[in-house]
């Protein structure tokens, strides 16, 4: 077996346990209803969209053919939204660390006004994500992505620097 297969196989099994045993620290994956930040109830919710949709904005981010529309919603009103594609740069120890290519922003996201995300799902990452100045003023940023349990959309607060 040559030295390059090895250390691509050795790879993949330090990324799977990664993957499938993540550190006590590390923070859960969370899902629409339940996604809670710096004790506040987390404001934004995304989940796939029905036939019936309210008065929106919309992206077109990918319109290919495994394309989902998703509708990203907030109970309150939030500063500086900005809605982009992440590209993995580097794995580290506590993850991927990604950078961003900027697709929507908004300056107020409101929840009158919900954005419908035409986009695909990463394998294993996010490819999507957004990020938002919380009540603090601190940036959040998280990854848009698929449950491996039941194919819910699911929201996991990932490293990005913006760019």
């Amino acid at each position: 077996m040559n030295r390059t297969v090895l250390k691509i196989a050795l790879a993949a099994v330090l990324l799977l346990s990664l993957l499938l045993f993540p550190a006590c620290e590390k923070e859960p994956e969370v899902g629409p209803a339940e996604a809670p930040t710096d004790a506040q109830t987390f404001p934004i919710h995304a989940d796939y969209a029905g036939e019936d949709l309210p008065d929106h904005l919309e992206l077109v981010a990918d319109d290919g053919e495994y394309a989902a529309k998703i509708l990203l919603t907030t109970d309150t009103p939030l500063e500086s939204f900005h809605f982009f594609r992440l590209i993995q740069e580097e794995m580290n120890e506590d993850g991927p660390v990604f950078s961003t290519e900027e697709l929507y922003e908004l300056e107020k996201f409101e929840p009158d006004k919900p954005l419908l995300v035409n986009m695909t799902f990463g394998e294993i990452f996010p490819t999507y994500g957004f990020t938002f100045k919380n009540a603090d003023g601190i940036f959040k940023t998280y990854g848009i992505n698929l449950s491996g349990q039941d194919g819910s959309v699911i929201l996991s607060e990932v490293k990005a620097f913006l760019g």
